[in-house]
């Protein structure tokens, strides 16, 4: 017994101390981490090991973290027309049987590129670089603000990203020829650009003696790898697959839940870190001291910068009257969006992403944003006056002070995602909705019955039981539930003016019209006695997640939709097409 009580003190002792040290490490992780606290619990550093495991499906991960480095660049090979693509083969997530990764645009929620045309269906391709590959992709897709759109309603909308990280003009002309000399169809092409165009070139290619129309790292791509360069590319995939196996190791259940193993962890892979750093780093300066007409084309040389920004902005406008030609000659609607930016002037508030180090004074991109942006707002006037349909989305965040940026480059967080998916649709409009879900004749809820809805049933009305209320044209399935909506109609209308109540009631509003989202009739639910509609698509299923917090939504879209019943005559003498 003796023996005992002499053994439990030490393996107590023990474990104090293993606590001790499990909570000292905790803290210190949380004081040397303090831009990301995902990154200091257990689950956050367990994602962290996951995600170089390759176990990360996120479509909204498509920004590299860091835009300088080439390692991000290993994924994608040289293309004979569109410069590069990536290569489906070592994109670890790609459905290789899928027409978009077999063409080199696996950055797609779909599987397919070519579609005929067909009355019931709008092919949507989008152009441009990584933020329009994440405005096409993502939670909650542009096809869900597209389906808002009136001449939309009730034809399938596909959205197919021909857009990819680093892409500037000529590339987004070239990708939407490519595809068509194919036989691709296309209804509606969506170009949103700019960022690259000047900071790419201005930056990265020009100071290299680079053609600055050519493909961004052109140079890199195509140019003889010496010895040691073959040297330096082994290290990083070395370097690389070390990190991976520590991953897995410290993934193990006996490290996974331990602050400590997480922190060696931490500092081992931050040492192979900056070993594939300095791997990558030697890469770039041997490949940009090299020189050929293979990896830097035509000269062209600028007298200054002024001259320089003029000349890209002519390259990027000239691309663009280019695809309205080619838009026109094939029949297809063509809309080009010039992106936002937190480094254009005046754009956006920077309070919240100068905290957030997602605006910084020597950004590396930021004096050709700032330079380059005039021109091309200068250009996309030239592009009006010549009758293209051109948006500038530069000051669709300027009374918006919340975080919107997810990196000090172009990026945008998931809230500011959202709102640009909403500018595009808004572009695409003309005029401002009905406070009301009707169609132009004024028949609501798409002929079906308002009164079978809460009998638990969907069931389409016949034109010959009509009622018309407050203006709008209702119709029944038999007799007895046209006589139960005159008793009384208002029992019976749906909340919001019969437009989506996940859309009415989801947070990070960006304007009243935005809210306004098109209904499946035969998608409902009828909670403490009133009638819900919602938006429905192959992709999604929003009533199921409005079913999950309906207490929630609901407070929400109630305030949206009175501020909406309030200004609405007011905002639609104000908002323009």
């Amino acid at each position: 017994m003796v023996r005992r009580r002499k053994l439990l003190f030490p393996i107590l002792a023990l474990l104090v101390v293993v606590l001790c040290i499990e909570g000292g490490t905790a803290i210190l992780l949380r004081l040397t981490n303090t831009q990301d606290e995902g990154n200091v619990t257990l689950a956050g550093l367990e994602a962290q090991r996951q995600r170089l495991l390759g176990e990360s499906t996120s479509p909204e991960v498509l920004a590299p973290e860091n835009t300088t480095s080439p390692e991000w660049r290993s994924r994608e090979v040289v293309h004979p027309y569109l410069g590069f693509v990536t290569d489906p083969a070592l994109w670890e997530h790609s459905d290789l049987d899928a027409e978009t990764s077999r063409y080199g645009f696996p950055f797609n929620t779909g599987s397919r590129l070519f579609f005929e045309p067909s009355e019931d269906r709008i092919v949507v391709a989008v152009l441009g670089g990584s933020v329009a590959s994440i405005a096409a992709a993502g939670t909650y897709g542009l096809e869900m603000e597209l389906a808002r759109i009136e001449r939309f309603r009730g034809r399938e909308i596909v959205v197919i990203s021909l857009a990819a990280g680093g892409y500037k003009q000529p590339q987004q002309l070239l990708a939407l020829t490519y595809l068509l000399s194919l036989g691709a169809h296309f209804d509606l092409v969506i170009n949103l650009d700019g960022f690259n165009d000047v900071a790419l070139s201005a930056t990265d290619l020009v100071p290299r003696g680079v053609f600055p129309f050519y493909p961004r790292d052109w140079d890199q791509r195509v140019g003889n790898f010496d010895g040691n360069l073959r040297l330096a590319a082994g290290q990083i995939a070395w370097h690389r697959e070390r990190r991976r196996r520590l991953a897995a190791l410290f993934s193990k259940p006996a490290l996974r839940w331990s602050h400590l193993a997480g922190a060696i962890w931490q500092g081992l892979d931050h040492r192979v870190r900056k070993e594939m750093e300095r791997s990558e780093m030697e890469v770039l300066e041997t490949s940009s001291n090299r020189s050929s007409f293979l990896a830097q084309g035509p000269d062209r040389s600028y007298p200054d910068r002024v001259a320089m920004f003029e000349d890209l902005a002519q390259g990027w406008y000239q691309a663009s009257v280019q695809i309205d030609y080619l838009c026109r000659a094939q029949g297809i609607e063509y809309h080009h969006f010039l992106q936002p930016n937190q480094y254009v002037p005046g754009s956006k508030p920077i309070g919240a992403e100068r905290e957030a180090k997602t605006w910084v004074e020597n950004a590396r991109y930021r004096s050709a944003i700032e330079e380059g942006y005039p021109w091309l707002q200068q250009f996309g006037q030239k592009l009006v006056a010549q009758g293209i349909a051109f948006h500038d989305l530069t000051p669709i965040f300027e009374d918006r002070t919340e975080l919107l940026y997810q990196d000090d480059c172009c990026h945008l967080n998931p809230t500011g995602n959202m709102l640009l998916k909403r500018a595009l649709a808004a572009g695409l409009t003309s005029g401002f909705p009905a406070v009301e879900n009707a169609n132009d004749s004024g028949l609501a809820l798409a002929g079906y019955d308002p009164v079978a809805y809460f009998d638990g049933a969907a069931r389409p009305g016949r034109e010959d039981l009509e009622v018309v209320h407050r203006g709008l044209r209702y119709h029944f399935a038999d007799e007895v539930n046209q006589r139960r909506f005159l008793e009384r109609p208002d029992h019976f209308l749906p909340q919001y003016g019969g437009w989506c109540a996940f859309g009415m009631g989801v947070e990070g509003r960006m304007n009243l019209q935005a809210e306004r989202y098109p209904v499946d009739p035969t998608s409902f639910a009828v909670v403490d006695d009133k009638l819900y509609l919602f938006f429905r698509s192959p992709r999604f299923e929003v009533r199921k997640e409005w079913l999950e917090d309906p207490e929630g939504f609901r407070e929400r879209a109630d305030a949206t939709w009175r501020e909406i019943q309030r200004t609405s005559e007011a905002l639609a003498t104000s908002v323009s097409p």
